[in-house]
């Protein structure tokens, strides 16, 4: 028997959840039972052990348990659980159509102590109003690649001269948008985070289950984040001018890169950098935002170029998107922490987030994003594809007609064959087989698998004409023509 008694705030809620929990973890024992003299204590205890990170059920009346507690309660687990089928998946329906809205009004609607519970990092199954399809892996794949690829249509989102997706300049934001930036940036957080986890389960599914997961390629978002949005997300922001202007050639194109990015704006006289005149202010969105105090009438001088440079480079790759980067954090944290993280903790986050501590930035966007498929990634999918005997010279057209196309057509074929646009760093294994039908057929892609089904063709164009019909009818969809 064990007293605990102590005036209110004096930490006999803490010291009880602390004790339950080593209890809940000893082994052995059983199920625990907490009780109280009130609901609102029950809750009290049960809000204590799930910040703990100790699964709780509430027992009784939901109508008496908080709002907030809900889903912690038993009639929302169940109903949870048949939502999610006897496997333990999480099931998102979506508007085909409108994939971004509902996906964000979806993951919006999980409350914080079902995310506590663990709902983003059950294996995820997607379905379409409206459609039949089953999700093999090729949908959920699919969503993942249109998530992100629909991103900049929100008014939220922009891409960098390079083509790297970061969140619009704060400063530019309007007042509709600014109000809609937390909601959703944490539901991008958290599609983010469940792409991660979706990785791991299907190489614990490769693992256990070769026969159903050696063929699926993983889960890659369509468009690839900016690397200094990324170090603003895991709490490493770029400090110095040096790291500043690295981050900024990182997001500058070769044939056009940023003057400021390079060492000769610090060496060269202001007439020369194009200087002349310039104040400490920065133009966003048609409007001037001072750097300092005063920044309007404070010219810039010699002597004064570096820390004009510095100031503006913050503003633009630090500041511009750190209340995106805080939300969006949350949401990522949500989906991949192995409790309950208070994300705005630069340092509790950073090293109880595995992702954080284990991958820099640029890994980071790799395990994300992969590569684009480029002309070099197709010729690493050629060297390891699988290739049937009966349609050896059709594949090998296939390759030629491939290496002809240019990035975005490349892009939309192989979302049509694996369900992603970009693929894994290294190449993709890829299987060709053939389909009857001769020049009547198109070509039909199992997404689920990355495998190609191709008819014999009787000439290269041909080919070309129906791969293209194929890919262009069928690219969003996983039906036959």
């Amino acid at each position: 028997l064990v007293a605990v008694q102590g005036p209110p705030g004096t930490g006999k809620t803490a010291t009880t959840c602390a004790l339950l929990k080593v209890a809940a973890s000893g082994g052995g024992g059983g199920p625990l039972l907490a009780c109280a003299d009130s609901n609102a204590a029950v809750d009290q205890l049960l809000d204590g052990l799930l910040k703990l990170g100790v699964r709780g059920v509430r027992l009784g009346q939901p109508a008496r348990v908080s709002k907030r507690l809900r889903d912690a309660t038993l009639t929302a687990r169940l109903e949870a659980h048949a939502d999610r089928g006897a496997s333990g998946e999480l099931r998102l329906r979506l508007v085909r159509r409108e994939l971004l809205g509902s996906a964000i009004e979806a993951l919006g609607a999980f409350s914080e102590m079902g995310v506590r519970c663990g709902v983003l990092k059950q294996p995820l199954t997607i379905e379409y109003v409206g459609e039949a399809g089953q999700d093999a892996g090729g949908l959920r794949r699919q969503f993942f690649d249109l998530f992100t690829a629909e991103l900049p249509a929100s008014r939220l989102w922009t891409h960098t001269d390079a083509g790297g997706l970061r969140p619009v300049d704060r400063a530019a934001l309007t007042a509709e948008a600014a109000a809609q930036l937390r909601p959703h940036m944490e539901a991008c957080g958290r599609v983010c985070g469940m792409a991660l986890y979706q990785e791991l389960h299907r190489r614990l599914g490769v693992r256990w289950e070769p026969e159903v997961f050696a063929g699926q390629p993983p889960s890659l978002l369509g468009d690839s984040f900016a690397r200094y949005f990324l170090r603003a997300v895991r709490h490493d922001p770029p400090a110095t001018l040096a790291e500043l202007q690295a981050e900024l050639r990182a997001e500058c194109p070769d044939s056009a890169p940023d003057y400021r990015a390079g060492p000769e704006i610090l060496t060269r006289s202001l007439r020369e950098s194009g200087l002349e005149g310039q104040t400490f202010v920065r133009h966003v969105g048609g409007a001037e935002v001072p750097l300092v105090e005063g920044g309007a009438v404070r010219a810039v001088c010699d002597e004064s170029k570096a820390e004009w440079l510095e100031r503006m480079l913050r503003a633009e790759l630090v500041d511009g998107v750190a209340a995106a980067a805080a939300h969006f954090r949350k949401g990522l944290v949500d989906a991949i922490s192995p409790g309950h993280i208070d994300a705005a903790d630069a340092l509790t986050c950073r090293w109880t987030t595995p992702h954080f501590f284990l991958l820099t930035a640029d890994e980071l966007q790799a395990q994300w994003s992969g590569a684009a498929v480029s002309r070099s990634f197709v010729a690493s999918c050629r060297a390891t594809a699988t290739v049937h005997p009966e349609v050896a010279q059709q594949a090998q057209w296939l390759w030629e007609v491939l290496d002809e196309l240019d990035d975005a057509e490349r892009a939309r074929w192989f979302r049509f064959l694996t369900g992603s646009s970009r693929g894994p760093r290294g190449g993709a294994n890829l299987r060709i087989g053939p389909r009857a039908g001769g020049d009547g057929a198109f070509p039909f892609a199992h997404a689920c698998v990355s495998s190609l089904d191709l008819p014999s063709y009787s000439s290269r164009e041909l080919l070309r004409e129906r791969l293209g019909a194929a890919v262009k009818a069928a690219h969003d969809k996983f039906t036959d023509l």
